[in-house]
């Protein structure tokens, strides 16, 4: 059986069981099939061969690793000596400079991790999702990780990352947090809409489950490329949505597919699905870099208001807050702790260098990367110039390029932490502490002292 599910993660070929292997694996869902088990692990990419692989080495039944009918916490699928280590690197989740690659090593899988992450922040750390409802914000956890697409930086670890800062943000703003769940203001119109609740629990509020899922979804299906990119190559994505922002409709679309088919919204009424949507779609809209600039702006008016007017906490203000939040935790991976932030540029420069060598020989060539930092090109984008600059694999100084993107970033940062009963104190601590580092990285070495003669 091991040897069967060890040749399928490395060639994907379609597997045969034996009656005595279907029992084992219990049908993924109700009905013991090979078809049903081979479909599943097709779509889990991976996570599912790894869940039946320790579900077998723990001498127990899987149970619908991906089907709605008996969906099961992730921990399930996990080895226990798994489970013991993964336990106390979760007891720091509410906390902006939580080790999410601890996590991820621990684990081994990093479908499987951002599974765990997911229902750690959703289901247990704020218990979002209660009794049967669980089933159905796993399933739709599920396949909302499946959906990410395996590139090296824009992957479903960014989407659980994205996530989990703004469930620590929110857990370090209690008033922001407390009037947020109880959201009743539409945009700027001050009009008063119904709050995101429930028909069957009037006393549920869903607001913190839609935006933190709407968080962890952000990027589902992101193809590592940039939305530039996309409308100058004519990308299939740019045609569908007429050149706007198509990376994130297509996040945003896909996404409310998703949980649309899992019965996410079954148990809204009416009002609170429109209100749930339209901060789902707001939140994941305002992502785009191109729409940067007018995000600081809006906040810079937020901030001129005094007193209640320029609060989080006031309703007309909600939506255009948890905006910049989820945008700001989007590009955070400069405000974490050194150690964090080292590996998420690996993995960020890695995706442009890979935009930049597949953009060579393109009918429509993107130009070189012009100019020594990354704020170059992020202004341009901001900007929303058609042709940002992409660096070529060795061809930037790589503490240079990180302090431009720093240096245009922190401003956002800056101005979300002096919006009265938003805490966002050590995003700003980290960054320049991360900011530090790279001047060290950059500053030229002292010459070797030639020895006296």
């Amino acid at each position: 059986m091991l040897g069967k599910l060890d040749a399928y993660e490395k060639s994907k070929t379609p597997l045969e069981f034996d009656g005595e292997e279907l029992v084992m694996i219990s049908a993924y869902g109700a009905t013991p099939h090979k078809a049903e088990v081979s479909r599943v692990l097709g779509e889990s990419k991976g996570a599912g061969v790894r869940a039946v692989k320790n579900l077998i080495a723990k001498n127990r039944a899987v149970e619908a690793f991906g089907a709605s009918s008996s969906f099961k916490a992730p921990a399930a699928y996990l080895a226990d000596a798994v489970v013991a280590r993964v336990g106390p690197l979760l007891a720091n989740i509410h906390s902006w400079d939580f080790d999410m690659w601890a996590v991820v090593d621990a684990v081994g899988d990093q479908r499987l991790a951002a599974k765990v992450l997911a229902d750690e922040v959703l289901v247990k750390a704020r218990d979002l999702a209660p009794g049967p409802y669980g089933a159905v914000v796993r399933t739709c956890v599920d396949a909302i990780v499946a959906g990410y697409e395996d590139v090296a930086y824009h992957n479903c670890l960014h989407g659980a990352d994205c996530m989990q800062s703004l469930h620590a943000t929110l857990a370090k703003s209690p008033k922001y947090e407390a009037a947020l769940a109880l959201d009743r203001a539409d945009l700027e119109s001050s009009t008063r809409l119904p709050c995101i609740r429930t028909a069957v629990d009037d006393d549920n509020d869903h607001t913190l489950l839609v935006v933190l899922l709407a968080a962890l979804a952000h990027d589902v299906g992101h193809v590592g490329l940039t939305n530039a990119y996309l409308v100058e190559t004519g990308h299939d994505f740019a045609v569908r949505y007429n050149d706007q922002s198509p990376l994130e409709n297509y996040h945003v679309a896909t996404a409310l597919s998703i949980v649309e088919a899992k019965g996410f919204w079954d148990s809204f009424d009416a009002p609170g699905k429109r209100m749930g949507r339209l901060y789902w779609i707001e939140c994941v809209l305002a992502t785009d870099m191109a729409h940067h600039m007018a995000a600081m702006a809006q906040l810079d008016g937020l901030l001129r208001k005094e007193g209640a007017a320029g609060d989080a906490a006031t309703p007309a203000n909600h939506l255009a807050v948890v905006k910049a939040i989820v945008h700001a935790c989007d590009i955070s991976a400069p405000t974490k702790p050194v150690k964090t932030h080292l590996r998420w540029t690996d993995l960020v420069m890695e995706e442009f260098y890979a935009q930049a060598e597949n953009g060579a020989g393109k009918e429509c060539e993107i130009p070189n990367f012009k100019g020594s930092d990354l704020g170059h090109a992020e202004k341009e984008l901001a900007n929303g110039k058609a042709k940002p600059s992409v660096p070529p694999r060795g061809s930037v100084v790589l503490g240079k390029f990180q302090l431009g993107f720093i240096g245009f970033i922190r401003p956002l940062f800056a101005k979300i932490a002096a919006i009265p009963s938003v805490d966002f104190d050590a995003p700003l601590k980290n960054i320049d502490v991360v900011k530090n580092h790279w001047i060290a990285e950059t500053e030229p070495k002292p010459a070797d002292k030639l020895p006296a003669l």
